[in-house]
């Protein structure tokens, strides 16, 4: 389905500044594995699958190959104005699964592009460095920024982790409103959640929430 089915011109034109923000090149990296998932079941392909059609107010869009490079990448946005939009890549990572190294430079990787200076953009990262899930096994490491979009305040989530065989990475980018339109932890939870699922067959059934309840109206600042 697409992001939002709401015709209105205002909906494109919030989720397409928040494509500008959003856009950025790929990189390696890992974090702590599933022990139950062997490799050849955590491809990205095979993960795709296990992402749910709706997610804490999220709605999936169509998956489509990664431009340049082997992987795929799922749209997420919520419906309405103030309207948060997301981004899920998945692709084959590198080094040896206990090495933390790579899922930190892919994490930089990720910060240091949307820090850069665009026209009509200007970006920080907020650091510190923080993991995810906030109980229980880091599944992602992430960082929050901050700035503006034109004349718009927006606010962004950045995380990256493995997941055997595959590194994913997530960028939630929204307008900064009270309250806010979404929950960017909340919903990079959920994803980890959803991707160290045991299966795609097991998973919940499409239109349902899966993860943790929201983590609260500050989750992405």
């Amino acid at each position: 389905m697409p992001p939002s089915r709401n015709p209105n011109p205002a909906v494109r034109a919030v989720t397409a500044a928040a494509a500008l923000i959003l856009a950025g090149a790929a990189l390696p990296g890992c974090t702590a594995t599933p022990a139950h998932d062997p490799p050849e079941a955590t491809t990205p392909t095979r993960l795709a699958e296990r992402l749910p059609a709706t997610l804490q107010g999220f709605e999936r869009g169509p998956a489509a190959p990664l431009a340049g490079r082997d992987g795929i990448e799922l749209p997420y946005a919520t419906r309405g104005l103030p309207a948060a939009a997301a981004i899920v890549q998945l692709l084959p990572a590198v080094g040896p699964p206990g090495d933390p190294a790579p899922t930190e430079a892919a994490l930089a990787g990720l910060v240091r592009d949307s820090v850069q200076s665009r026209a009509a953009r200007r970006v920080r990262d907020r650091g510190p460095r923080f993991t995810l899930p906030a109980d229980g096994p880091a599944r992602l490491i992430c960082a929050e920024t901050e700035g503006t979009l034109g004349r718009e305040r927006v606010e962004g989530l950045l995380c990256a982790g493995r997941f055997t065989g595959t590194l994913v990475q997530i960028r939630v980018t929204m307008p900064q409103a009270f309250p806010p339109p979404a929950d960017a932890r909340a919903f990079a939870t959920g994803i980890a959640a959803a991707l160290a699922g045991p299966s795609a067959g097991a998973r919940a059934p499409a239109g349902s929430s899966v993860g943790p309840p929201a983590l609260g109206p500050g989750g992405a600042r």
